[in-house]
Parts: structure tokens; sequence; C-alpha cells
């Protein structure tokens, strides 16, 4: 009798840690080793070191002419090396690594991370003519797959929320602030908290507009993230008077005691396909304030008729502002805001996967 598992590899254009989309491959990953032979295939590097599962790479770079070569010779590459490794089935992951996979014919589950890139001339034609040959298309959610559904009529969708290890994070809310870290929480002073790249999508430029307008008492406004707006960003809070109240402190290994410590968790993006950020703070029992995106937020904090939540319309920092307010002068119910995790846990979301494979 033959024992040995199906091989099936992940694929995404590059994994590094900071990235949503590429978190998500690498819990996926490590947590479908169980099951299968899993490979992590990148069209340029891997940044994640895991020994839960293998790791290869096509060898192309992040540079312009290299992402339109890999258009041409990706999907060879990786046909290529899926036939050498007896790999039978691909879960590619972003549109770049989806329409290379589907050119290469190999048996493809495709990933569609957010809705904001799948209208440009460019992507749309792919998308018309590539996604109806997946064998599964998935959606992080509702609302992604709802746009898919509107966009191109696809009927072999299908929506698998991201999913988290609730003893995972668990394990790391138990954990002290560092030092330093320590030092950000004064006695007295209030916390309105945020964690995302310093980018357009993020929206922080609308957050510290709306933290000015709020302009709460005794309350400093903490940003975890990095990226090319953040001197933009700096000079905002100046011109607006608050930079003494705005901090900017970079990334974090383990952003939940940071979460733990702090009264209030907003999210001001433009858009999301998911926001794996608002998961992680209802994880904390934090209150909630996020931007009303097309997908992801309202899906995560409304269930009917309970709210895990306040929403506010995309770009409007004075309404933003409003339900800043709101929230941080409620009392916090965080059994309540713990207990729709659940949902989101592993347990739940990871025999999706296993099932679907499986077909």
């Amino acid at each position: 009798m033959n024992n040995s598992k199906k091989k099936i590899a992940l694929f995404i254009p590059s994994m590094y840690p900071s990235g949503g989309a590429e978190r998500v491959t690498h819990r996926l990953a490590s947590d479908l080793s169980d099951t299968y032979d899993v490979t992590v295939i990148t069209l340029a590097e891997n940044s994640f070191k895991d020994t839960t599962y293998q790791q290869a790479t096509l060898g192309f770079s992040h540079s312009k002419l290299s992402k339109i070569w890999s258009l041409l010779w990706g999907p060879y590459a990786l046909l290529k090396y899926c036939k050498t490794n007896e790999i039978e089935l691909v879960v590619s992951h972003m549109e770049r690594a989806n329409f290379i996979a589907l050119l290469s014919k190999v048996p493809t589950v495709g990933v569609v991370h957010n809705y904001k890139y799948l209208t440009t001339p460019f992507n749309k034609f792919f998308i018309s003519q590539l996604y109806p040959r997946a064998k599964k298309i998935i959606a992080v959610s509702q609302g992604v797959e709802t746009k898919l559904q509107e966009l191109f009529s696809l009927t072999n969708t299908k929506t698998i929320y991201n999913y988290f290890d609730l003893e995972t994070i668990d394990n790391k809310l138990q954990e002290p602030l560092s030092e330093k870290d320590a030092e950000l929480f004064p006695d007295g002073i209030h916390t309105v908290i945020t964690i995302g790249r310093l980018v357009e999508q993020k929206g922080q430029d609308i957050l510290i507009r709306s933290f000015a307008h709020a302009n709460l008492k005794n309350t400093q406004l903490i940003i975890i993230g990095e990226g090319g707006k953040r001197e933009e960003l700096i000079l905002l809070s100046k011109t607006l008077g608050i930079e003494k109240k705005v901090h900017l402190i970079g990334t974090r290994e383990n952003v939940f005691p940071l979460l733990k410590a702090s009264d209030c968790f907003v999210l001001s993006s433009r858009w999301e396909g998911f926001g794996l950020v608002l998961v992680e703070a209802l994880a904390a029992g934090l209150p909630i304030v996020s931007t009303d995106c097309l997908s992801g937020p309202r899906e995560i904090l409304h269930d009917r008729d309970d709210v895990y939540g306040a929403l506010a319309p995309v770009d409007d920092h004075k309404k933003f502002a409003q339900e800043i307010k709101k929230v941080m002068y409620q009392p916090t119910d965080a059994p309540h805001q713990t207990s729709r995790v659940k949902i989101f846990s592993k347990k739940e979301v990871l025999p999706e996967w296993i099932s679907l494979l499986k077909s």
C-alpha cells in the first residue's frame, strides 16, 4: 500500500513576512503539510524560514522587466518544475501567480486576495480568459467573490476566509511588552492603535486627520508598520500640530502585547480583500473602528444582529473621528469581541481547504 502524501505546491510571486497574502500562504503551507507534501514556489525570493514545507524559486526578480518576462517564461518554468517534482496541483496566490499557473496548464486552484486590481485592462483580459479554466477560484471574502461573479460571470468561485491559529494567538497575547514598548504606554494616557504598511491603501493619512479632528484628551495614536509614506505621515502630524501624540514605531514581530495594552483599534484602509488585522484586534478583545470598504471589514465586524465594530465611510475623516470618539467613551465587552474570532479559526477553516484539495 502506498502511503505517500499527495504532492501540491503553493505558488506566489514572493514571500516576505510583512505581506498579508504572504503570511496567509505561509500559514496554509505549514498547516497543509500534515496532510500533503507541500512546496512553496516563488517567482522571486522567499524570506520565510520554515522546515514544515519545502521551498523553491523560479529565479525571477522584482524588476519591471523580470515581471514581464515571468509572464512569458514563467508558465514553462512552473510546468517543468511541477513535472520534475511530480506535483499534482498548484494553489496560486495573487493575480500574476494565478495567470502563470493557469497558463502552465498545471491543475490550479487560484486565490484572489483583493478586488482592487481586478478591473485594470491587463488583469481584466487575463482574468476573463484564464479564471474559468481553474479547478476553483477562491475568494478570501464574500465581497471579493461577489465582485468576481459580477465582473466576469464566473461559476467556479468559492469563499474561504483567511484563518488564524487561536492557540498561537493566545500564547502571543501572554508575552509581556518589551522594555522599549512599555515606555509607549505611560499611566493616564489612552491609546488608539493601528497596524499596516505605510502605503496609500491603508489610509493612515485619513486616520491622522481623524485623530486630530477627534481631539481626544490624554490620548495617543500608535501606528505599527513601515512603508513609503512614513515621511509624509510625519509631516502631516506636524502640520496638524499633533506630532507629540502620534507615534510611528515601525514593525513588530509580535504585535499582540501592544494590542493588549491599547484601548481601541482602528483600520483606515481605502480597500481590503479581507482585513487580517481586524481579526487580530478582535482576538485581543479590543473595540474597533474601521472604514466600510467594499470587502472585508463589514463581513468581519457585522453578523446579522451582532456588531463587533463601528464602520465609517472611506476617506471621510470627520465621520471616522466621530466613531472613534463614540467607541473610546463606551465600555468594552472583551468576551463579546473575542467570541467572533472562532469562525476565523484554523479549526473551522482548514478543513474547508483539505476537503477542496481532495476533490
